[in-house]
């Protein structure tokens, strides 16, 4: 089984309405339905996309599986300021993402995998942080310093 097929239990709709506020579950499915995740890509243990939603500017969203003892959790990160200040463990952004997840991977659909060259062979001791995001047509990358 790949990480892939480890994560996808924990984004079945019965798992997720256990982790995630009714709030979050709600507006997820309805940003889901309107078509609004592109951008899957798959990036060692974790899965990122962009989701528009009332910004201008798309939110760059993620999911991973992580571990709580001996069981599997889902772990999000979202730029949205629902997740960036701490009011949603798993915002809506990241519940449209799982489903959208589920139905490609359950359509057969292609996934991209790829490993991120910025970060390649950068060790915890790193005080950098990168974030790279294409704009205009371009790769546009943000160093954050430690």
């Amino acid at each position: 089984m790949n990480q892939l097929e480890d994560l996808l239990p924990l984004l079945e709709p019965e798992t997720l309405v256990r982790i995630a506020s009714p709030k979050a579950m709600k507006a997820g499915q309805e940003l889901f339905k309107t078509g609004v995740v592109s951008d899957i890509v798959v990036d060692g243990e974790s899965i990122r996309a962009k989701i528009r939603g009332s910004q201008p500017v798309p939110h760059t969203t993620s999911l991973r599986r992580g571990r709580a003892g001996k069981n599997a959790t889902l772990e999000a990160s979202c730029t949205c300021p629902t997740f960036t200040d701490g009011w949603e463990r798993i915002c809506h952004h990241a519940v449209a993402l799982a489903y959208e997840l589920r139905k490609q991977y359950q359509a057969g659909g292609e996934l991209t995998v790829t490993e991120n060259p910025w970060v390649h062979g950068v060790d915890s001791k790193s005080r950098h942080r990168y974030q790279i995001e294409p704009r205009g047509g371009y790769w546009h990358v943000t160093i954050f310093e430690a």
